[in-house]
């Protein structure tokens, strides 16, 4: 699925010639623009490079220990990588319409282009992710993280195991979230690239928000990623979360914009986790896409899926995929998979021809391997169940579907709780 989510649009963008850079804005002194009040740490635009402010105000805040808010007003802030660094905390902005962070007008520097894969993102290994949230317990909430310009980020490549292909310019992600035992919320936050989605160029941002990274670490545990109210835009996969142990991912309230390339919301490589999507609006190519492979053949293991009260558009709306890699099993041990009441009825458009492993159109679309599902209500619409032991109705509830919705309504189907 990163071959296939990821390294695609990334070769895609490698080929984009480079703006030319104008000048370097002067650095932001915190003295002048960040006040502190208590625990509130109130940073204002500069006008400039508010790299400097914006990273002072984040350390200490997080030195300063529970309860720190960072504090950004209404305005425009540009800036180089950013790095959450263990907030117990809040960042948060003004509204989506007010408060906007964005990348300098020059590319980012990216100091290790070969070699930052292998450690977590710091000030010292800066990856290209506008912003980095590793430890720590915060809310990020009322403001849009914007990547602007078709090359954000100095050269950078893909690891050696993926053959070290590049120069890539785009940034990888806007919002990042790493790190075992990180719990992040994101609330009515808005990202958005720029780019079209055709054969030739897709969006500058690989993926909106993902948690955790793929392919460098093992599962990261205890991790908790809620996204509420937020919308994306123009970005080639929304929210992007991948090996996660004794972990719980919430998506509601949330849009995705049909500018969104590929994928919604992609999951893979789980274990004794809980997901819910709920009250999202996928208008993309891909609304859900659930696979398995990356690390080794465990796939999706003792943990539950729920998919609710969510509106589709596009080529798929969900879709469970076999185990993507490596031919094992894509369900192992105890697997809750329940979809109740999405809306489907407006998955009907074809395939685009820059997503070549996508060859048809459903509602749900279940592979060879998935078994166990539950579909409830989907009403009009299309589901193609290649599997086994899916059960799948209209509006009438069958008897027999009961038993299996009501464990994940229970919250956890008897799973330890994250």
């Amino acid at each position: 699925m990163v071959r296939r989510c990821v390294v695609s649009v990334v070769l895609a963008c490698a080929a984009l010639a480079v703006a030319a850079a104008p000048s370097a804005a002067q650095p932001c002194d915190p003295a002048t623009y960040v006040t502190r009040s208590g625990l509130v740490f109130t940073v204002a635009p500069s006008g400039g490079d508010d790299t400097a402010c914006l990273q002072y105000a984040l350390d200490q805040a997080a030195a300063a220990g529970p309860g720190a808010v960072v504090q950004l007003l209404a305005g425009t802030y540009k800036t180089a990588q950013l790095f959450v660094r263990d907030l117990r905390g809040a960042l948060r902005g003004q509204g989506m319409d007010a408060t906007i962070v964005r990348n300098l007008d020059t590319p980012l520097p990216m100091p290790e282009p070969y070699l930052f894969w292998y450690a977590l993102p710091s000030p010292d290994n800066k990856w290209p992710w506008l912003i980095s949230v590793v430890g720590g317990d915060a809310i990020v909430s009322d403001l849009a993280v914007h990547v602007v310009g078709p090359a954000p980020f100095d050269d950078w490549y893909l690891p050696a195991e993926w053959g070290a292909f590049g120069p890539i310019n785009i940034a990888l992600v806007a919002l990042g979230v790493q790190g075992s035992g990180t719990v992040v919320a994101f609330e009515r936050v808005r990202v958005a690239g720029e780019g079209e989605c055709d054969t030739a160029l897709n969006t500058n941002v690989g993926i909106a928000l993902i948690g955790p990274v793929w392919g460098t670490t093992d599962y990261q545990t205890g991790f908790g990623l809620t996204i509420d109210g937020a919308t994306f835009d123009r970005v080639n996969n929304g929210v992007f979360t991948e090996a996660l142990e004794a972990s719980r991912v919430d998506v509601t309230r949330s849009r995705f914009e049909p500018s969104v390339c590929y994928g919604g919301f992609v999951l893979g490589d789980i274990r004794a986790s809980r997901v819910t999507a709920a009250w999202n609006d996928f208008a993309g190519p891909v609304g859900v896409d659930v696979f398995a492979g990356e690390f080794g053949s465990l796939g999706i293991q003792d943990s539950s899926m729920l998919f609710r009260n969510n509106r589709f558009a596009g080529t798929l709306g969900v879709w469970m995929e076999s185990n993507l890699y490596t031919g094992g099993p894509m369900f192992v041990g105890q697997v809750a998979c329940v979809m109740l009441g999405n809306n489907v009825q407006r998955v009907t458009q074809a395939p685009p021809p820059w997503l070549p492993w996508v060859t048809l159109t459903a509602g749900y679309y279940l592979e060879p391997p998935i078994h166990g599902c539950v579909i409830v209500g989907h009403g009009r619409g299309t589901a193609v169940d290649l599997g086994t032991d899916n059960r799948i109705t209209g509006v009438t509830k069958r008897p027999a579907v009961g038993p299996f919705i009501a464990p994940v309504l229970r919250r956890g189907m008897g799973l330890p709780r994250p």
